[in-house]
């Protein structure tokens, strides 16, 4: 996992200068405004350096969603893996002043009550650290994040809270196990590594590793608010069901070299305009590295090719927050990012951000949440994609009011809802939804089988048409909700029928041209009931509608009417006594239409190996079901 978490995951399309240009801040706002709404991203936190100069800093969404807190460039956010960076700054600095150099054995600088003196161990040189060659594994983790199980992971007796980095505590975390392999024969990304480092500066430097960071770095650039992370800090994740939830980390003073430093990102952009400007540094080390490691990565940094450009950074990650900087090699121009969210997607970020500053080229990405873990989450979803140019956003998870509240602020933003969805999770009513900038729509819910009749009336005659019905329960209280667009000609809503009744509705219906274009089943009274929604469209009505089918009857009549050049337009899976049946819409049409009944939430944004990437290849999903 570790080799996406580094920096495979961060950059995937930025490069080239296009042409030179002014930028506006209102531009740059834009872009990652648009992008957090996509993203779906609490709190995001921005600097840019062009020309060596820093020509935006802000602040975006809250730092705190529940307490209304704004996330803004004073707003502590912890480095992550950058810290790494700024370990291997020190190092170097030690290394221009004659004190360290790359090829030292770290047996040299410590004791053997601190690190081995014999074996392999005793082999590992400053350079195996710095580029993540030493065999020491990460928290635990050998190659490809398997266990190595010959030693406890957990802390041995340091306090992760203590006000003070201790080098040795630090490092008695791993000393005694085993390497995943021999020096300087592989790689293998890992935070104790660094550790390790950050005790050979301790050794090196009388005050010790934490005051040299200080004195050398923090000091000098006036970093007032750089310090180790040792309290417990708040951020938010997605989990594998699509709900955003908050997650509290616990002190990072334990790998305080590796991950644990935490500041603004006033700092953090203070930190990498240095970098770029030769100022902790009087020329970049930092980009000497192995032809064979992974991801690019060299000595403190990754380096990579795109659009013919080299970047060169570094990301961070912990389970509720992802960071990240890159600069380009041969300029001053650096993009500094800080998310307090951990499905944070940083590479399309980057992409969009540095399009933005006139610095981007074509190249495609690939969409990631590295903790959504499709094995983690039961099979309870499908869902049709289409061949569109429309981009969607999706909304999971949502309590009733979180939910209508959301689709507010979205229909602010120009996001009008297409899809809703309820459904019962942990005993509470759960919403889902999928928006997007096409066609001004009205999401109405919480209405009785008479109120619903009236707002639909009403919204019909100011051409409104209803295009997705939701019947839900509140407690034991019925409810509909139902999603209106703008639109004209005439429509048809039919309730509570039985599935004889519903079947012969929709024939009279037929005759009169009315297609049916949405379903609704539900149990009540011990019988399935149906509600339909028509639209009249001359010439068109010729639909297929089946129902009461097993999922494996289901795929055969989807491909028997795809045969017939039918696709699906609405799916629809239903319970009665206990088990799952399901019933779909098909249209006469030739776009492409993909379906899948087997689905968590993970599966649905992000495919694996297994499954395609339907919207790289131009699909966007229009209905999705929970069952």
């Amino acid at each position: 996992m570790m080799k996406r978490i580094l920096w495979g995951l961060l950059l995937l399309a930025t490069g080239q200068i296009l042409v030179a240009q002014t930028i506006t801040k209102s531009g740059i706002d834009a872009v990652v405004e648009d992008e957090m709404i996509k993203q779906e991203l609490v709190g995001l936190a921005v600097g840019i350096i062009q020309n060596g100069r820093v020509t935006h800093l802000k602040g975006y969404g809250y730092a705190d969603r529940e307490r209304k807190r704004r996330m803004t460039t004073k707003t502590p956010i912890r480095w992550a893996s950058i810290s790494k960076v700024l370990t291997a700054v020190a190092a170097y600095q030690l290394m221009q002043d004659g004190k360290l150099s790359d090829r030292d054995k770290v047996s040299k600088y410590l004791p053997a009550t601190t690190w081995p003196q014999n074996g392999d161990k005793k082999n590992i040189t400053i350079l195996n650290l710095l580029q993540h060659r030493s065999g020491i594994n990460h928290y635990g983790n050998g190659k490809d994040d398997d266990d190595d199980g010959k030693y406890d992971r957990f802390l041995k007796g340091y306090s992760a809270n203590t006000t003070t980095w201790d080098a040795k505590k630090s490092v008695a975390m791993f000393k005694d196990a085993p390497l995943d392999f021999k020096p300087g024969s592989d790689f293998l990304y890992t935070t104790y590594g660094y550790n390790l480092l950050g005790a050979v500066v301790d050794e090196i430097y009388p005050k010790g590793y934490q005051q040299y960071v200080y004195d050398k770095i923090k000091k000098p650039l006036g970093m007032s608010s750089l310090a180790p992370s040792i309290n417990k800090w708040e951020g938010y994740y997605k989990d594998c069901h699509g709900a955003i939830s908050k997650k509290t980390g616990n002190g990072k003073m334990a790998v305080l070299p590796g991950g644990g430093w935490i500041s603004d990102v006033n700092d953090v952009t203070k930190f990498v305009k240095a970098l770029v400007n030769g100022d902790l540094l009087r020329f970049m080390p930092l980009l000497k590295g192995h032809a064979d490691n992974e991801d690019g990565y060299r000595s403190g940094m990754q380096q990579f090719k795109r659009c013919g450009k080299t970047i060169i950074g570094h990301g961070g990650t912990h389970n509720n927050l992802r960071t990240a900087f890159y600069y380009y090699a041969g300029t001053k121009d650096a993009i500094v990012l800080m998310s307090n969210g951990a499905h944070t997607d940083r590479a399309q970020l980057f992409r969009r951000i540095a399009n933005a500053i006139g610095k981007g080229c074509s190249s495609t990405y690939e969409a990631t949440n590295s903790l959504c873990d499709p094995r983690a989450c039961s099979q309870s979803m499908a869902a049709i994609w289409k061949k569109s140019s429309t981009d969607v956003i999706i909304r999971r998870g949502y309590k009733t009011t979180d939910f209508y509240r959301e689709v507010a602020y979205l229909e602010g933003k120009g996001y009008y809802a297409k899809d809703i969805e309820s459904y019962n999770k942990n005993g509470q009513l759960h919403w889902d939804g999928i928006f997007s900038k096409t066609n001004v729509g009205i999401v109405k819910y919480g209405k009785t089988k008479d109120q619903f009749n009236s707002t639909w009336k009403d919204l019909s005659a100011k051409q409104y048409r209803l295009i997705d019905i939701e019947r839900y329960k509140n407690g034991t209280t019925v409810l509909w909700a139902g999603v209106f667009v703008k639109g004209s000609g005439k429509y048809a809503l039919f309730r509570n029928y039985s599935t004889s009744s519903f079947v012969a509705k929709r024939q009279s219906l037929a005759a009169k041209d009315y297609r049916l274009i949405d379903v609704e089943a539900y149990e009540e009274g011990g019988q399935t009931k149906w509600a339909g929604v028509w639209r009249q469209k001359l010439g068109t009505s010729d639909i297929k509608f089946d129902y009461g089918k097993s999922r494996t009857q289901l795929r055969n009549l989807i491909a028997t009417y795809k045969n017939q050049g039918y696709q699906m337009l609405d799916i629809e899976p239903y319970r009665y006594k206990g088990k799952t049946y399901w019933s779909g819409i098909w249209e006469k049409s030739s776009r492409a239409r993909v379906i899948d009944d087997d689905l968590n939430f993970c599966q649905l944004l992000f495919q694996n190996k297994e499954r395609p990437n339907y919207e790289a290849q131009g699909y966007e999903v229009f209905d999705i079901e929970h069952y």
